[in-house]
Protein backbone atom coordinates (compact mmCIF):
# COMPACT_ATOMS: atom_id res chain seq x y z
CA UNK A 1 0.00 0.00 0.00
CA UNK A 2 1.57 3.34 -1.24
CA UNK A 3 0.64 6.22 -2.06
CA UNK A 4 1.73 10.30 -3.65
CA UNK A 5 0.39 13.17 -2.51
CA UNK A 6 -1.89 14.82 -5.31
CA UNK A 7 -1.09 18.43 -6.98
CA UNK A 8 -3.44 20.63 -8.09
CA UNK A 9 -3.98 23.91 -10.09
CA UNK A 10 -5.30 25.60 -7.00
CA UNK A 11 -2.77 28.39 -7.62
CA UNK A 12 -4.03 29.16 -10.81
CA UNK A 13 -7.32 31.69 -11.08
CA UNK A 14 -11.05 29.69 -11.24
CA UNK A 15 -12.36 29.99 -14.23
CA UNK A 16 -14.14 26.83 -15.06
CA UNK A 17 -16.58 24.74 -12.66
CA UNK A 18 -14.98 22.16 -10.86
CA UNK A 19 -15.63 19.23 -12.49
CA UNK A 20 -13.22 16.11 -10.82
CA UNK A 21 -11.26 18.54 -8.47
CA UNK A 22 -8.00 17.83 -8.42
CA UNK A 23 -5.81 15.29 -9.47
CA UNK A 24 -6.55 12.09 -7.58
CA UNK A 25 -2.83 10.56 -6.72
CA UNK A 26 -1.77 7.88 -8.42
CA UNK A 27 -1.90 5.44 -4.94
CA UNK A 28 -5.02 5.91 -2.64
CA UNK A 29 -5.02 5.09 1.55
CA UNK A 30 -6.13 1.45 0.99
CA UNK A 31 -3.90 0.48 -1.91
CA UNK A 32 -1.57 -2.91 -0.99
CA UNK A 33 1.37 -3.51 -2.62
CA UNK A 34 1.72 -7.46 -4.41
CA UNK A 35 1.41 -10.22 -1.87
CA UNK A 36 4.35 -11.32 -3.60
CA UNK A 37 6.68 -8.38 -2.54
CA UNK A 38 9.43 -9.53 -0.31
CA UNK A 39 8.45 -9.23 3.58
CA UNK A 40 11.21 -7.47 5.24
CA UNK A 41 12.33 -8.97 8.14
CA UNK A 42 9.48 -11.73 8.08
CA UNK A 43 11.34 -14.95 9.98
CA UNK A 44 8.88 -17.93 9.13
CA UNK A 45 6.30 -19.29 6.98
CA UNK A 46 3.54 -18.33 9.44
CA UNK A 47 4.46 -14.25 9.30
CA UNK A 48 4.23 -14.93 5.89
CA UNK A 49 0.86 -16.25 5.86
CA UNK A 50 0.37 -13.86 8.41
CA UNK A 51 0.68 -11.54 5.91
CA UNK A 52 -1.50 -12.22 3.49
CA UNK A 53 -4.53 -12.74 5.87
CA UNK A 54 -3.66 -8.92 6.87
CA UNK A 55 -3.24 -7.76 3.36
CA UNK A 56 -6.64 -9.32 2.66
CA UNK A 57 -8.40 -7.44 5.29
CA UNK A 58 -6.68 -4.24 4.04
CA UNK A 59 -7.91 -4.70 0.78
CA UNK A 60 -11.46 -5.18 2.11
CA UNK A 61 -11.07 -2.08 4.40
CA UNK A 62 -11.62 -3.88 7.67
CA UNK A 63 -8.60 -2.36 9.23
CA UNK A 64 -9.32 -3.20 12.86
CA UNK A 65 -9.05 -6.66 11.55
CA UNK A 66 -5.93 -6.27 9.94
CA UNK A 67 -4.06 -3.87 12.83
CA UNK A 68 -4.92 -7.01 14.98
CA UNK A 69 -3.40 -9.17 12.87
CA UNK A 70 -0.23 -7.39 12.08
CA UNK A 71 0.35 -6.74 15.90
CA UNK A 72 0.19 -10.04 16.37
CA UNK A 73 2.94 -10.46 13.77
CA UNK A 74 5.05 -7.87 15.45
CA UNK A 75 4.57 -8.72 19.13
CA UNK A 76 6.12 -12.06 18.36
CA UNK A 77 8.70 -10.78 15.68
CA UNK A 78 9.69 -6.67 16.22
CA UNK A 79 12.16 -6.63 13.68
CA UNK A 80 9.20 -7.96 10.63
CA UNK A 81 9.54 -4.50 8.57
CA UNK A 82 6.57 -5.42 6.49
CA UNK A 83 4.92 -5.65 9.39
CA UNK A 84 5.63 -3.05 10.91
CA UNK A 85 5.33 -1.08 7.95
CA UNK A 86 1.53 -2.36 6.98
CA UNK A 87 0.62 -1.53 10.97
CA UNK A 88 1.28 1.57 10.22
CA UNK A 89 -1.09 1.46 7.17
CA UNK A 90 -3.58 0.00 9.49
CA UNK A 91 -3.27 2.81 12.35
CA UNK A 92 -3.38 5.33 9.84
CA UNK A 93 -6.59 4.38 8.48
CA UNK A 94 -7.99 3.75 11.86
CA UNK A 95 -6.82 7.76 12.35
CA UNK A 96 -4.29 7.17 14.60
CA UNK A 97 -1.45 9.51 13.06
CA UNK A 98 0.97 9.49 15.47
CA UNK A 99 0.55 5.28 15.78
CA UNK A 100 1.10 4.93 11.81
CA UNK A 101 4.50 7.45 12.25
CA UNK A 102 5.68 5.56 14.77
CA UNK A 103 5.48 2.18 12.92
CA UNK A 104 6.38 3.43 9.47
CA UNK A 105 9.76 4.99 10.83
CA UNK A 106 10.20 1.48 12.74
CA UNK A 107 10.29 0.09 9.52
CA UNK A 108 12.28 2.13 7.90
CA UNK A 109 14.65 1.57 11.12
CA UNK A 110 14.75 -2.13 10.26
CA UNK A 111 14.65 -2.34 6.68
CA UNK A 112 15.72 1.62 5.30
CA UNK A 113 14.95 0.34 1.38
CA UNK A 114 11.66 -0.38 1.86
CA UNK A 115 10.24 2.35 -0.05
CA UNK A 116 6.42 1.84 0.53
CA UNK A 117 7.17 2.88 4.36
CA UNK A 118 9.09 5.94 3.23
CA UNK A 119 6.21 6.93 0.50
CA UNK A 120 3.51 6.37 2.63
CA UNK A 121 5.23 8.02 5.38
CA UNK A 122 6.24 10.73 3.42
CA UNK A 123 2.56 11.24 1.77
CA UNK A 124 0.97 11.48 5.42
CA UNK A 125 3.85 13.80 6.58
CA UNK A 126 2.94 16.02 3.74
CA UNK A 127 -0.83 15.94 4.57
CA UNK A 128 -0.51 16.90 7.99
CA UNK A 129 1.44 19.88 7.39
CA UNK A 130 5.03 18.79 7.85
CA UNK A 131 6.88 18.69 4.51
CA UNK A 132 9.99 19.87 6.09
CA UNK A 133 9.90 16.08 7.95
CA UNK A 134 8.75 14.83 4.61
CA UNK A 135 11.95 16.13 2.66
CA UNK A 136 14.55 14.89 4.96
CA UNK A 137 12.95 11.63 4.84
CA UNK A 138 12.57 11.43 1.19
CA UNK A 139 16.11 12.94 0.84
CA UNK A 140 17.28 10.13 2.96
CA UNK A 141 15.65 7.33 1.00
CA UNK A 142 16.67 8.73 -2.46
CA UNK A 143 20.00 9.09 -1.61
CA UNK A 144 19.71 4.91 -1.55
CA UNK A 145 17.48 5.21 -4.99
CA UNK A 146 17.89 8.38 -6.62
CA UNK A 147 16.14 6.53 -9.49
CA UNK A 148 12.88 5.56 -7.53
CA UNK A 149 10.01 7.57 -9.62
CA UNK A 150 7.75 7.70 -6.58
CA UNK A 151 9.95 8.85 -3.88
CA UNK A 152 11.14 11.53 -6.37
CA UNK A 153 7.30 12.40 -7.03
CA UNK A 154 6.73 12.72 -3.31
CA UNK A 155 9.28 14.80 -3.24
CA UNK A 156 8.23 17.17 -5.62
CA UNK A 157 4.96 17.38 -3.79
CA UNK A 158 7.01 17.71 -0.50
CA UNK A 159 8.82 20.68 -2.04
CA UNK A 160 5.60 22.19 -4.06
CA UNK A 161 3.61 22.58 -0.68
CA UNK A 162 6.80 24.69 0.26
CA UNK A 163 6.51 26.88 -2.53
CA UNK A 164 9.19 25.99 -4.38
CA UNK A 165 8.26 25.22 -7.60
CA UNK A 166 11.58 24.93 -9.10
CA UNK A 167 13.19 22.28 -7.18
CA UNK A 168 9.62 20.91 -7.62
CA UNK A 169 9.64 20.10 -11.38
CA UNK A 170 12.95 19.51 -10.77
CA UNK A 171 12.22 16.32 -8.77
CA UNK A 172 8.85 16.19 -11.13
CA UNK A 173 10.77 15.23 -14.24
CA UNK A 174 13.42 13.27 -12.76
CA UNK A 175 10.39 10.94 -11.78
CA UNK A 176 9.13 11.25 -15.09
CA UNK A 177 12.38 10.27 -16.63
CA UNK A 178 11.91 7.07 -14.78
CA UNK A 179 8.48 6.18 -15.30
CA UNK A 180 5.60 8.15 -17.04
CA UNK A 181 2.87 8.77 -14.92
CA UNK A 182 0.09 11.29 -16.05
CA UNK A 183 -0.08 12.43 -12.80
CA UNK A 184 3.18 13.60 -11.76
CA UNK A 185 3.11 14.97 -15.35
CA UNK A 186 -0.25 16.83 -14.67
CA UNK A 187 1.68 17.97 -11.25
CA UNK A 188 4.75 18.88 -12.92
CA UNK A 189 2.74 21.43 -14.95
CA UNK A 190 0.76 22.90 -12.08
CA UNK A 191 4.17 24.33 -10.37
CA UNK A 192 5.08 25.46 -13.75
CA UNK A 193 1.90 27.37 -14.20
CA UNK A 194 2.34 28.30 -9.80
CA UNK A 195 6.25 29.38 -11.52
CA UNK A 196 4.23 31.63 -14.30
CA UNK A 197 5.77 29.54 -17.01
CA UNK A 198 2.35 29.07 -18.53
CA UNK A 199 3.84 27.92 -21.92
CA UNK A 200 5.66 25.23 -20.82
CA UNK A 201 2.46 24.68 -18.52
CA UNK A 202 0.51 23.78 -21.64
CA UNK A 203 3.16 21.75 -23.32
CA UNK A 204 2.66 19.13 -20.65
CA UNK A 205 -0.67 19.07 -20.58
CA UNK A 206 -0.66 18.96 -24.24
CA UNK A 207 1.36 15.68 -23.32
CA UNK A 208 -0.74 14.07 -21.31
CA UNK A 209 -4.12 14.43 -23.76
CA UNK A 210 -2.40 12.97 -26.23
CA UNK A 211 -2.56 9.60 -24.41
CA UNK A 212 -5.67 10.00 -22.20
CA UNK A 213 -7.75 7.82 -22.73
CA UNK A 214 -10.39 8.23 -19.78
CA UNK A 215 -12.79 10.36 -18.60
CA UNK A 216 -11.84 10.92 -15.17
CA UNK A 217 -8.38 12.18 -16.35
CA UNK A 218 -9.41 14.00 -19.51
CA UNK A 219 -11.78 16.24 -17.43
CA UNK A 220 -9.31 17.03 -15.25
CA UNK A 221 -6.88 18.19 -18.01
CA UNK A 222 -9.75 20.44 -19.78
CA UNK A 223 -9.88 21.92 -16.38
CA UNK A 224 -6.34 22.19 -16.27
CA UNK A 225 -6.02 23.68 -19.79
CA UNK A 226 -9.03 26.23 -19.28
CA UNK A 227 -7.23 27.67 -15.66
CA UNK A 228 -4.18 28.45 -17.92
CA UNK A 229 -6.32 30.07 -20.75
CA UNK A 230 -6.20 27.34 -23.11
CA UNK A 231 -9.83 27.00 -24.31
CA UNK A 232 -9.39 25.11 -27.53
CA UNK A 233 -7.02 22.37 -25.92
CA UNK A 234 -9.92 22.90 -23.23
CA UNK A 235 -12.63 22.22 -25.77
CA UNK A 236 -10.27 19.07 -27.38
CA UNK A 237 -10.36 17.53 -23.92
CA UNK A 238 -13.68 17.55 -23.48
CA UNK A 239 -15.10 16.31 -26.64
CA UNK A 240 -12.60 13.13 -25.84
CA UNK A 241 -14.31 13.13 -22.14
CA UNK A 242 -17.46 13.55 -23.39
CA UNK A 243 -17.24 11.03 -26.34
CA UNK A 244 -16.25 8.14 -23.56
CA UNK A 245 -19.57 9.27 -21.72
CA UNK A 246 -21.09 12.26 -22.00
CA UNK A 247 -22.28 14.25 -18.44
CA UNK A 248 -24.17 17.34 -17.69
CA UNK A 249 -20.79 19.00 -16.22
CA UNK A 250 -18.67 17.74 -18.59
CA UNK A 251 -20.71 19.87 -21.97
CA UNK A 252 -21.15 22.86 -19.36
CA UNK A 253 -17.12 22.72 -18.86
CA UNK A 254 -16.87 22.61 -22.51
CA UNK A 255 -19.52 25.20 -22.90
CA UNK A 256 -17.59 27.47 -21.05
CA UNK A 257 -14.57 26.86 -22.91
CA UNK A 258 -16.67 27.70 -26.13
CA UNK A 259 -17.84 30.32 -25.38
CA UNK A 260 -14.10 31.97 -24.27
CA UNK A 261 -13.64 30.77 -27.86
CA UNK A 262 -16.60 33.14 -28.97
CA UNK A 263 -18.46 30.30 -29.79
CA UNK A 264 -21.80 31.42 -28.54
CA UNK A 265 -24.04 28.77 -30.11
CA UNK A 266 -21.63 25.99 -29.77
CA UNK A 267 -21.88 27.12 -25.87
CA UNK A 268 -25.68 27.47 -25.92
CA UNK A 269 -25.99 23.65 -27.76
CA UNK A 270 -23.66 22.03 -25.03
CA UNK A 271 -25.95 24.09 -21.94
CA UNK A 272 -28.84 22.33 -23.87
CA UNK A 273 -27.40 18.78 -23.83
CA UNK A 274 -26.21 18.75 -20.17
CA UNK A 275 -30.13 20.12 -19.64
CA UNK A 276 -31.35 17.14 -21.65
CA UNK A 277 -28.75 14.90 -19.57
CA UNK A 278 -29.66 15.86 -16.43
CA UNK A 279 -32.50 18.51 -16.15
CA UNK A 280 -31.57 18.90 -12.20
CA UNK A 281 -28.35 20.28 -12.93
CA UNK A 282 -28.61 23.63 -11.71
CA UNK A 283 -24.96 24.98 -13.39
CA UNK A 284 -26.26 24.24 -16.56
CA UNK A 285 -29.44 26.56 -16.24
CA UNK A 286 -27.45 29.56 -14.76
CA UNK A 287 -24.99 29.27 -18.17
CA UNK A 288 -28.18 29.19 -20.25
CA UNK A 289 -29.35 32.01 -18.64
CA UNK A 290 -26.02 33.92 -19.05
CA UNK A 291 -26.45 33.31 -22.77
CA UNK A 292 -29.66 34.59 -23.19
CA UNK A 293 -29.47 37.54 -21.36
CA UNK A 294 -26.06 38.17 -23.67
CA UNK A 295 -28.48 37.57 -26.29
CA UNK A 296 -30.79 40.13 -25.06
CA UNK A 297 -33.57 37.29 -24.83
CA UNK A 298 -35.05 38.77 -20.83
CA UNK A 299 -37.86 36.62 -20.79
CA UNK A 300 -35.94 33.58 -21.96
CA UNK A 301 -32.79 34.13 -19.21
CA UNK A 302 -35.24 34.97 -16.28
CA UNK A 303 -36.80 31.03 -17.27
CA UNK A 304 -33.38 30.31 -16.77
CA UNK A 305 -31.84 31.65 -13.37
CA UNK A 306 -35.11 30.99 -11.95
CA UNK A 307 -35.05 27.27 -12.57
CA UNK A 308 -31.49 27.42 -11.63
CA UNK A 309 -32.24 29.60 -7.95
CA UNK A 310 -35.73 27.24 -7.61
CA UNK A 311 -33.22 23.75 -7.96
CA UNK A 312 -30.25 24.84 -5.79
CA UNK A 313 -31.51 28.33 -4.25
CA UNK A 314 -28.39 28.30 -0.96
CA UNK A 315 -25.94 27.22 -3.97
CA UNK A 316 -23.33 29.67 -5.47
CA UNK A 317 -25.09 28.88 -8.57
CA UNK A 318 -28.36 29.93 -7.31
CA UNK A 319 -27.14 32.70 -5.20
CA UNK A 320 -26.03 34.39 -8.40
CA UNK A 321 -29.35 33.11 -10.36
CA UNK A 322 -30.92 35.22 -8.19
CA UNK A 323 -28.73 38.48 -8.21
CA UNK A 324 -29.19 37.88 -12.15
CA UNK A 325 -33.29 38.13 -11.72
CA UNK A 326 -33.03 40.94 -9.30
CA UNK A 327 -30.40 43.17 -12.61
CA UNK A 328 -32.86 42.04 -15.25
CA UNK A 329 -35.99 43.03 -13.76
CA UNK A 330 -34.55 46.28 -12.20
CA UNK A 331 -33.52 47.09 -15.70
CA UNK A 332 -37.09 46.53 -16.68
Amino acid sequence: MTRSVAASFAVLPLLLLACTGTTPPANQPGDVPSADAPAAGASSTADAEQIKRGEASLKSGDFQAARDTFQGIVDKNPSNARALHYLGVSLENLGDKAGAEKHYRLALEKAPELADATLNLSAMLIESGKSDDAILVLRAAIGKSPRDPGLRANLGHALADKKDNDGAAKEYKASLASADDPQVRLALASVLAAAGKKDLATAELEKIAAKADKRELLATIGDAFGRLGAFAQCAGAFDKAIALQPAAELHVQRGLCRHELKDEAGAKDDYDKAIKLDGSYAPAWYYLGMYWRGAGKTAEALKAFEKCKQLKPDSPHGKKAAERISELKKAK
